[in-house]
């Protein structure tokens, strides 16, 4: 027979079982998604130009509207970094932190946005390594833990360990803060380098904690496409120009453009030609613009206009 209490207890021990179990289907569909997300065309349009139209750049002399980075540098197994590259490195806001030029301001506003929202600070628990150094880390964890010396990202200084406290690792996705990173980091400049779902082709697993610098606007259409940045640059042709609309960016990610570029941008137009042939469209000669290398024997350069 049945009591009031016998009762209580079926009642509850149901209720806790249904909450375990959509809590559950919960996360498992959140890795699904994650897992099976659809890659997306980038919002492009290919632009044609006669030989007559472009304009050859002097890399010893280039003009004052033209910053050079290395955002773009693709590292990885198949794409190892020259033994003699030097990564342009600074020293973060009065610390000993070093990170590459490129991301100082970015990685400065990001984690701004953490210590508004949650009253948190975001740490760097690794950034730039020397060749040396990953390869002591290489040495020291073995392939299944640390990439080969000269296949690292941190050696570019455009990586980033982030935690916040009592959440590092791969721990790092289940605080707020985190979860606010992986899913914002492109409006600060960042893409999550290593995504769930792409091991085969990134050669990693899934690090939310991993974030890269790659700048505007290319790390809103990296990750609003669901691409990883091996697929990203597979997708410009090397030699052509395409034309991106602010329209199809992030109304964000264009607001903090613009005010990087000191103008109001309607649109960009990006390019990958080979490293010796910097030719650009005459008509952009003298708006902001961004040249990058790609590890590949091609630069990406990237005209923001404002018409």
């Amino acid at each position: 027979m049945y009591t009031k209490r016998n009762y209580s207890t079926a009642i509850i021990s149901i209720a806790v079982v249904m909450i375990m179990a959509l809590a559950y289907f919960a996360y498992y569909r959140c890795q699904m998604n994650d897992a099976f997300k659809i890659k997306r065309r980038l919002p492009v349009t290919k632009v044609e130009y006669e030989d007559d139209e472009l304009v050859l750049l002097d890399a010893a002399n280039l003009p004052a509207n033209v910053t050079v980075d290395q955002s773009l540098v693709l590292v990885n197994g198949d794409n190892p970094l020259p033994e003699l590259f030097e990564a342009d490195v600074v020293y973060y806001h009065d610390t000993d932190v070093l990170m590459n030029g490129a991301l100082i301001d970015s990685y400065a506003e990001l984690s701004a946005a953490v210590s508004d929202r949650f009253d948190e600070k975001l740490y760097v628990e690794s950034c730039y390594r020397t060749r040396e150094h990953q390869q002591e880390i290489y040495e020291e964890s073995g392939p299944e833990i640390a990439a080969v010396p000269g296949t690292s990202e941190h050696e570019t200084g455009l990586a980033l360990d982030v935690y916040v406290m009592y959440y590092a690792g791969a721990g790092f996705i289940d605080s707020k803060p985190g979860r606010f990173v992986n899913d914002n980091c492109e409006d600060y400049g960042f893409i999550i380098r290593y995504p769930r779902g792409e091991e085969e082709i990134t050669g990693f697993e899934f690090e939310p904690w991993h974030i890269r610098y790659v700048g505007f606007p290319h790390s809103d259409l990296i990750e609003s496409c669901n691409l990883t940045l091996e697929d990203y640059v597979d997708r410009y042709k090397p030699g052509a120009w395409y034309r991106c609309d602010a329209d199809d960016v992030s109304s964000i990610v264009v607001e903090s453009a613009s005010a990087a570029a000191g103008i109001p941008i309607d649109f960009w137009m990006i390019a990958r030609v080979p490293e010796d042939e910097l030719k650009i469209p005459s008509e952009y000669l003298d708006c902001p613009m961004t040249i990058s290398p790609d590890n590949m024997g091609n630069v990406f350069i990237t005209i923001a206009v404002n018409e």
